[in-house]
């Protein structure tokens, strides 16, 4: 009940519980509300849990990180964000900060406060589920740039590398976007200069004494290869 925004915790008033106006509604206004039955875990012979209550999901990882806050600020749980909420989060898997608004509770003030922490939290048992590359191709899609989804994802790997992925994998993404059919050309003359002298990409890079990019070495000599 507490959970769900019906009781609050006078905390400063030794755990002294109150009725909130949505328990008002409960009460004398009809409002139905479900309440969960607690359930003993099943203990396997060696006595440790069973493989169903040992699974953790992501609406268990948002209550960990509901709690943690709530501890933080020394506010009931509810008051960061509702059990709704979390299953709200859990069911649309808000990918930026624009998504997260989307999350039934969320409004600009719990965004700027807290969006950043769920949407990691999120984020981090998303791309468990799927590839890092088509994450970060989700999130382009969505329009954040790419500097914004190497910090969102806190990644120190090549971002445009995971674009060329998808590529492979066939998603409909133009690698053009991020580097010129001049550039390609350029990479395609060194390519014939250099010859059997490559020796990887960091030939290439010494080539052009060090002005283009790694990323837009290896995305050229993919789309060469390609042609």
């Amino acid at each position: 009940m507490v959970n769900q925004g019906i009781l609050e915790i006078r905390f400063h008033e030794n755990g002294r519980l109150l009725l909130t106006p949505l328990a008002k509604q409960i009460l004398f206004e009809d409002r139905k509300v479900q309440l969960a039955t607690l359930q003993k875990a099943e203990k396997t012979t060696q006595g440790k849990r069973t493989e169903k209550t040992q699974a953790v999901g992501l609406f268990d990882k948002l209550k960990a990180l509901r709690t943690e806050i709530a501890i933080e600020e020394n506010i009931p749980a509810y008051i960061v964000f509702s059990d709704a909420a979390l299953r709200d989060m859990e069911a649309k898997l808000p990918e930026t900060e624009t998504d997260f608004m989307q999350v039934s509770g969320v409004g600009e003030a719990k965004k700027d406060k807290y969006a950043t922490r769920f949407l990691k939290v999120i984020n981090a048992w998303a791309a468990s589920k799927k590839s890092t590359q088509e994450l970060s191709f989700s999130l382009f899609e969505k329009g954040m740039t790419v500097a914004n989804i190497a910090t969102q994802r806190e990644l120190k790997e090549d971002v445009y590398g995971h674009f060329q992925k998808v590529h492979e994998e066939g998603k409909p993404i133009d690698l053009y976007q991020f580097i010129s059919e001049e550039e390609v050309r350029k990479i395609q003359v060194a390519k014939t200069e250099l010859g059997d002298q490559v020796e990887g990409v960091k030939s290439y890079f010494m080539y052009f004494e060090e002005q283009i990019p790694y990323w837009k070495i290896r995305m050229a000599l993919y789309l060469l290869e390609k042609q």
